[in-house]
This record gives C-alpha cells, structure tokens and sequence, in this order.
C-alpha cells in the first residue's frame, strides 16, 4: 500500500483519455497499447465514477515490490482455486504420466491456473501494472478461454476416463482439429471477437454433451460413482465457460452478469473438489499407491517438523536460550530415534486404510478364525466368512457360491434392494476339503484396481484354503442337522405305520378270534362239527396273525441276520443274486474275524451292500461286481474285533466295472439312502469312479463311537 487518489468503489472510465473499451479492443486485436509514458515517478490522468458524478483524478505512479504484487496475487480466491486444480492435475499426471487423459487434464488445470493469474493482473492490477504487461494479461485472460481452455476441456471431455472410439482410431485428426478451428476462424473472418465467443460457447456445449453420454454409458458401478463425481466437476468448468462465452455476447442485463460474477468462483471450484472425491473416495485413476506414499510422508513431515520445533522450544527454554546448539542437536537425536517407528505406523495405518489388511497375512487368517468361532448357525458361517474378507481386505464384493456357481450362499456387502450382481471381473477361488469340491470364493479388486497383485493371490489362496475346511464343515453340520431332522421323522412315520398296522391288522384279528372263540365254547357241547369248522377258522387267523407280525419285525430288522451272521446274510444275498442273474459276476471279500458287531452297524453295512449292488445289477452294465468288508484300526492293521480298541473303524466297498455314474446325475433314492445310513452312524460315503471305469462305493463306519452309543443305550447289555 501507497496512498492513491483511487477510492474503493470508483469505477475507471477512462486513463489518459483512453477508455477501458478502447484498451481492451486494441489487446484483443493484437494492437499495441496506447499508453507509453508509464514510469514511476509520474501521475497519470484517470477518469472514474464515483457516485453519480465523473471525477478527474491525478493518480501518481509507485514502483511496486515483487512481493506486494504476488500478495495480492496469491490472496485472490480465483488464485487458490487454480492452484489447488494444477495440484490435482500434477499429482494425476505424476501418478500416470503415459496416460492421455491424465496429461490433457494437467494441460488443463495449468492453462486454468493461468488463465486465473491472468484475469486478476487485469481486473485487481490496474493502476500498478505497466500497460504492455496490462495488455499480454488482458489479452491472455481473453483470448486463453477460446484458443486453447476451451478446445483443452472438450478434449478432456473426449478421453476421460477412456477415449471414445473415434478417437483412439482418428486422435491425430481429433488433436488438429479441436486446436487449430480457432485459429482458422480468425484468419477466414478477422480478429473478431464474437468468433472467440462462438467457438468458446461451441466446445463448452460439446464438453456437457460427452461428460453425459460418457455417464450414461458406464458399464459398473465404480465407474458410474467415479463418473458421477469427475463429470460434476467436468460439467462445472464446461457450464462455466458457457456462460463467459454467451455473455460475451452481451445477451444479458446487468443483475444476470453480477450472478456470473457470484456463479464464477462457485463453478471453478466445483472441479477440484469433484475430482479430489473421485480420486480419494472411488480411486479414480488408480491412485492408491502414490496417495497412500502421500499421506504416509506427509504426515511424516509434518510430524518431525511439529517434533523438532517442540524440543527446540523447550530445550531453549530449558536453557534460557532461543539460540542453543545443544537443544538442536538433541532434538535432532530425537528425530532420529523416532523417525523410522513413526513411519512404520503411519505406514500400516494407511494401508490399513487403503487396502485393508493386505501386508498383514496371519492377522487377516487370525481375524477369520475369531469370527467362525463365534458363528453358531451353519448359515452365520458363510456370511462371517465374506463379511471378514471384504472388511479387512477392503474389497468391494465377496461371495460364497456352491460348487456348480448355481446358488449363491452368502456376498458382502449385502444389497440394499433385489438380488446382488458381481462386478464385472471376478476372481474365482474353488474352495475343496480333501479334494472334493464345497464351493467357489468370488472376490472382485478394489476399486481402481484392474486385477490383484501377487501379495493378494496370495493371501487370497491362503484364506481359501481356510474358508474351504470352514464351509465344508457348516455344509457338514448342515446336512447332520437335516439328517438328524429326516432320521426323527423317519423314526415318527416307523411309529406311525407300526400303530397302523397293529391297530388295523393285527388288533381286528385278536378280537375277532376272541369272538370266534366264545361262540366254539356255546357250540362246542350242541354242535361240535360247527365248532370243529370254527376252529379251523381260527388256526388260519392265528397263522395270517403270525405271518404279519413276522412281516413287522422283518421290516425292523432282516432275521438273516440273526440266523446267518453279517457274512452268511451277504453270502446268502449274493446267492440269489447269481440265481436270478447271470451278470454281473459278484465276488466277496469278507473278514471273518468279527465279533459281534452293534445291530445298528450290521443293519447299515446289510442294506447298503443291498442297495449298491442291487444298482449295480440294475444300471452299471458290469460284468464284475466285488465286495470287500474288512475292519481297520486308525493304523491301518486289521485286527480281530474281539480284540479291537476303541479307535476301530468298518470300511465296505462296492467295485464294479460298468459305465459309472454321469457328473450331472442327481442322487437318487437309493444313493441318498445310504448315504443318510451312514452318516446317521457318524460316518462317511464316498462315491466315485473305479481304476476299471465304473463306480467305487466306500463307507466307514466308526465302530467305537456306535459301541459307546450302543452300550449308553443298553447299560444292562
């Protein structure tokens, strides 16, 4: 500040006779300045309104300070607003330097900032500026939106995110184009402004018109909130230099231009903050890495700086000296001792923010097994499984599928509304437990990220292989507890039939033949031959009774059984096999080293060699069938079963040659039935191909959790 005539809310007129309009018209058409004679030292004629009068003023000239011209300068909104939009376009461009959008929006943002520095020389700067430097600045200021901001943000507007397709096949003639229209305008029709204003209104339009069918067209939800936020602020700058361009035209009245003047500052500073929110929040540009390295080193800074100047302050204030070698060199010490710790913490705490706990493996799995411990319902399993992985990795989508990717189990995070739609890539991890197939693990990148790194394959293997034991063993309590649901109802009907049967067929019996009985003891004295036929009567009723009740404990357990022993009931069944059919050949492989085995095992072990080899005979188109029944200890030693311990487990096996069974075959009645025989006992049924290309059926039944349960049920025994 030098004092000058100038008050706050004069308006300049004119200077040395020269009206604003004149000096604006000779820099927008090239023309030299009007005014030579502008040295410090000298006064200056200004004309200026001040109120409703027009006041003649003698302004002296100063030289003004480098440093008072850059405070007024930097102190400018329009000034930081420029800035802070040349920050974000260094910063993208720094990150994707091969990147043509990332370089066009660095163009961009440094003409912006320009373009504003420019604009304040003119419009803050009058008095104090040389009228040659006046003029380079009010021509730039005018002349920047129409030849080269305009055409740079349609440009922009072209390739951003990704270059439309006539321009990736046409982007040299795309280039030439957009540039050089301008400039081919002037020298067609002179230097006239109203074309600057016309092709700044023109490129502006485009600009709106690509940013909407660019939104428009998103394929994925990231692209579209990425979009959503660089479009706003891609429309801001576009609609901005729309309204200079039309208002150029002189098209509105006073009250609407001072709304432009109010709407200016809003619309730039739209950009920045749109594009800083795209970038931080939806990763735009795939700005994770160099955003994290920011952050990490910036606090740093900020950090050893705040360190350092708080021990040089106390220490100095310790020794009564402001100027103290000593306090310095401590505090240096200090610095030293805590710089790497405090950049390891910042480190992992904005990885942590950025990509979860990716650098952190047995953390992540630690995580995973904490929550399946607490998940008590086998479907709370597959949900605490992607809820895990999508929060401590921060991906954006996790899913549990079966086996064939028909049914989906559980996703993170949960849809607001309707079934939830993968990403469009997906990576696909089968989960297995003792190579069978549970399930398949889908997780997507984060956002930004087009596929995973190999720290990520990784660890994402590692927790499959985890989560693949975790679903297997849900699945499995799953199907016990269905199992369990089937066995009781099955249990509930047996009970229901057995009174049915009891009720309906033997009751009406028994009482009928105590009617029969009475009316042969009235008869038995007057008419003895009516009573001897009654009595014939009766024995049939006895022998039918008989005959059912037989047929009732059949059906609770086969009598071969307990006639023949486990091995002559099989024999005897595989005898009239042979009979009835002359293939398949069955051959047997029975130990004859049993003592007596639970009745529940010796009833499984009958009818699932029944149904196996009934199917074999039926579907398999095998010439040889064979059987094995043997008993093993956890060691693999057969041992005689009088002698055996607690850990003995039985392991049949039904082998046939024929044509298998298909992939896509659902499990019929008789596959689902012994398979539920056999885990009603606690164990397994595998069914696969055979080494001879037909079936293997392998049951294991463990021998000493039925002993116990047996012997619990039967202490008397």
């Amino acid at each position: 500040g030098q004092p000058s005539p100038i008050q706050p809310g004069d308006v300049v007129l004119a200077v040395e006779g020269h009206t604003l309009g004149a000096l604006m018209r000779n820099a927008a058409t090239l023309q030299s300045p009007l005014i030579d004679d502008w040295r410090a030292g000298t006064t200056i004629r200004y004309l200026v309104q001040r109120g409703n009068a027009a006041v003649a003023l003698e302004v002296p000239l100063y030289h003004w300070q480098s440093r008072d011209i850059a405070r007024l300068v930097l102190g400018n909104l329009l000034t930081l607003i420029g800035l802070l939009s040349a920050a974000i376009g260094l910063f993208v461009f720094l990150k994707r330097p091969y990147d043509f959008s990332a370089r066009v929006l660095f163009i961009m943002t440094t003409i912006v900032l320009t373009a504003h520095i420019s604009e304040i020389v003119y419009w803050g700067l009058p008095e104090i500026i040389h009228p040659p430097v006046l003029f380079v600045a009010l021509l730039w200021s005018n002349w920047i939106y129409g030849g080269l901001l305009a055409p740079t943000v349609l440009l922009l507007a072209l390739t951003f995110p990704r270059s439309k397709l006539f321009v990736l096949r046409h982007a040299l003639l795309v280039i030439v184009t957009v540039y050089s229209t301008l400039p081919l305008l002037l020298i067609v029709f002179g230097l006239q402004p109203f074309i600057g204003w016309v092709w700044t209104a023109t490129c502006g339009f485009l600009s709106l018109i690509s940013v909407v069918h660019t939104l428009f067209t998103a394929s994925d939800p990231v692209s579209r909130a990425q979009l959503r936020w660089a479009g706003l602020g891609f429309a801001g700058v576009a609609l901005n230099i729309l309204l200079a361009a039309t208002n150029g035209f002189g098209l509105y009245p006073e009250s609407v231009q001072l709304l432009f003047l109010f709407l200016d500052p809003l619309l730039e500073l739209a950009f920045p903050t749109a594009l800083a929110v795209a970038i931080l929040r939806y990763r735009l540009f795939d700005i994770d890495l160099i955003l994290s390295r920011a952050l990490v080193y910036g606090a740093l800074t900020l950090g050893v700086i705040g360190i350092y100047i708080g021990m040089v302050t106390y220490l100095g204030a310790l020794f009564r000296s402001a100027d103290n070698l000593l306090a310095s060199l401590i505090a240096t010490g200090v610095i030293a001792v805590v710089f790497q710790p405090l950049r390891v913490w910042l480190q992992r705490g904005v990885n942590r923010l950025f990509f979860g706990q990716r650098s952190e493996p047995y953390a992540v799995i630690a995580t995973l097994g904490r929550q399946l411990e607490t998940a008590l319902a086998p479907d709370a399993v597959f949900a605490a499984i992607v809820e895990t992985i999508g929060q401590t990795l921060k991906l954006p989508y996790v899913a549990i599928m079966t086996p064939d990717e028909t049914q989906l189990q559980a996703v993170f995070p949960l849809p607001s509304s309707g079934q939830p739609k993968p990403p469009a890539y997906v990576l696909r991890l089968p989960l297995s437990y003792q190579h069978q197939s549970v399930g398949v693990l889908l997780v997507a990148p984060r956002a930004g990220e087009g596929r995973f790194t190999d720290a990520d394959h990784q660890l994402l293997h590692d927790l499959a292989r985890q989560t693949g034991i975790a679903v297997y063993a849900a699945r499995s309590t799953a199907d016990v507890q269905r199992s369990r649901e089937r066995i009781v109802l099955a249990r509930e009907e047996e009970r229901r039939r057995l009174r049915r049967d009891l009720h309906d067929g033997l009751g009406p019996q028994l009482a009928s033949q105590t009617l029969t009985l009475d009316v042969i003891a009235r008869q038995l004295r007057s008419n003895p031959d009516h009573a001897a036929v009654l009595l014939l009567a009766v024995r049939e009723q006895v022998q039918q009774a008989v005959s059912d009740i037989r047929d009732l404990i059949y059906g609770l357990r086969p009598p071969v059984l307990d006639d023949l022993g486990l091995n002559g009931a099989i024999e005897e069944f595989a005898d009239r096999l042979r009979q009835q059919h002359e293939r398949p050949q069955i051959s047997l492989r029975l130990s004859d080293t049993y003592a007596p085995l639970p009745a529940a095992v010796e009833v499984a072990v009958y009818r699932i060699i029944q149904e196996a080899v009934t199917n074999v005979v039926r579907h398999a188109q095998a010439s040889v069938c064979e059987v094995r029944l043997e008993v093993f200890h956890v060691d693999g030693i057969v041992h005689d079963m009088r002698d055996a311990a607690q850990s003995a487990r039985l392991t049949l096996e039904v082998i046939d040659n024929g044509i298998g069974i298909a992939a896509d075959r659902l499990s019929g009645v008789g596959l689902q039935s012994m398979r539920e025989r056999t885990e009603e006992l606690g164990g397994q049924l595998v069914i696969e191909a055979s080494a001879s290309g037909g079936t293997r059926i392998c049951a294991t039944l463990p021998l000493a959790c039925e002993r116990q349960t047996h012997e619990h049920r039967n202490p008397d025994r």
